[in-house]
């Protein structure tokens, strides 16, 4: 009997331990391949905390894309809980239109402290591939021209009139 209590309680603990690795942070990138046409969405993910504030870009520097967030110190009281509690807090932000490479998108979550210096918490990072859009680059099909007979009138045409416009002024 006493034993299957301690089994409970160290069930308990190891629960209460684990939680937070079991929903960690995490960052998704959709579409989930996205081309260079594509307008491109980070989705944020943690544990819920009604205290969570919006991911704000803080850096962006070649193919990097650095997020912070920052928690508040102290006791905060939430405005609104909802029953039952969510799972997870997610967090969209648009990255807009991107060019043909790899991209790492970083999230950096810190606490405020009274000292001023704010305390990491936790990291998470996401690497992700753009691709070329079709038809990108330049391409010959869809630029308007003229065949080879039509340029060779129009040359012709634009000479007799240059022609015909010395021959006016010239006499």
């Amino acid at each position: 009997m006493l034993w299957q209590r301690f089994v409970k309680f160290a069930g308990c603990c190891l629960l209460a331990i684990a939680a937070p690795w079991v929903h960690a942070q995490s960052i998704s990138v959709s579409p989930a391949s996205p081309t260079s046409s594509d307008a491109i969405t980070a989705t944020f993910t943690q544990p819920f905390d009604c205290t969570a504030p919006q991911p704000a870009l803080v850096d962006r520097s070649g193919a990097s894309l650095t997020f912070e967030s920052v928690l508040p110190s102290g006791i905060v009281n939430c405005p609104f809980i909802p029953v039952p509690p969510p799972q997870v807090s997610q967090f969209s932000a648009a990255l807009g239109t991107l060019g043909a490479g790899m991209y790492t998108v970083t999230w950096k979550i810190y606490r405020a402290q009274p000292s001023g210096s704010p305390q990491l918490l936790s990291t998470a990072s996401a690497a992700f591939t753009v691709a070329a859009a079709r038809g990108a680059g330049t391409s010959v099909a869809s630029t308007p021209a003229l065949s080879a007979w039509a340029l060779l009138l129009l040359v012709a045409g634009c000479a007799l009139l240059a022609l015909r416009s010395l021959r006016r002024h010239s006499c």
